[in-house]
């Protein structure tokens, strides 16, 4: 177990990549990750961080500069080659905090290797718009949490871990290209909401009818599809 400082300092962390304003949208190359050099009059707080398509700026530059600025008596250590071993090795690892996409939250709560850091996810020591104003605060971490992450990271009462990021599944369209001032294609309906005069009436509301619609595109002298492997849109 971390000591109770560390306790804290996981906390701050993963609150500013939660639910903070830092976040940013880097592109940083996938090769930088190499840490800085320690600085000796500081204490050292390590995190392993997996670029899984979001980038690396938004920690190593956006989290870090504004952490180091509020706490400059520590030295945020941003590592970017993650490697499962890191996590799966837990008890011995010489990191403090961890940024992963791994869904095994329950397992490791369960081994008595993460810090409990429920008191520090409840605290009120936020304001409205959730700005650190400590004591007198009205608003918690864990009142930004939905009613389900909040089910999700309760484990026997205790919490262990926070959401770092949220991702949304679903297909990006050209709203001029394939609106009702775009190209004269064959529409459906009030599209897949069912709902009249929503953005998306016309569109496909079935795969036979998506598959159709591209084939429309495509005859009209567009790429109607692509999909990076690279990096999710940010």
């Amino acid at each position: 177990m971390k000591s109770l400082l560390k306790k804290v300092l996981v906390l701050v962390i993963a609150m500013a990549c939660a639910l903070g304003s830092f976040m940013g949208c880097g592109g940083a190359d996938d090769d930088d990750d190499d840490m800085e050099e320690v600085d000796t009059t500081r204490t050292q707080v390590y995190v392993s961080l997996i670029n899984d398509g979001l980038g690396i700026d938004w920690m190593k530059y956006d989290i870090k500069q504004a952490f180091e600025t509020k706490f400059p008596q520590y030295q945020l250590m941003v590592d970017t080659n993650y490697r499962d071993s890191d996590i799966n090795s837990i008890a011995t690892s010489n990191f403090d905090v961890f940024l992963n996409a791994r869904d095994s939250y329950r397992y490791f709560a369960n081994s008595g290797n993460l810090a409990d850091i429920t008191t520090w996810v409840k605290d009120k020591v936020y304001d409205s718009n959730f700005n650190y104003v400590g004591q007198g605060g009205t608003v918690s971490a864990y009142d930004r949490m939905t009613a389900d992450y909040q089910k999700l990271y309760d484990v026997d009462g205790k919490i262990y871990a926070v959401p770092h990021y949220e991702g949304t599944w679903g297909i990006w369209y050209d709203y001029d290209l394939l609106g009702p001032d775009g190209l004269d294609l064959i529409t459906y309906g009030n599209g897949p909401d069912g709902i009249e005069g929503t953005p998306d009436d016309g569109l496909p509301r079935t795969w036979k009818e998506f598959l159709s619609f591209l084939g429309d595109i495509r005859d009209s002298g567009y790429k109607p599809f692509s999909y990076s492997t690279i990096e999710y849109v940010r």
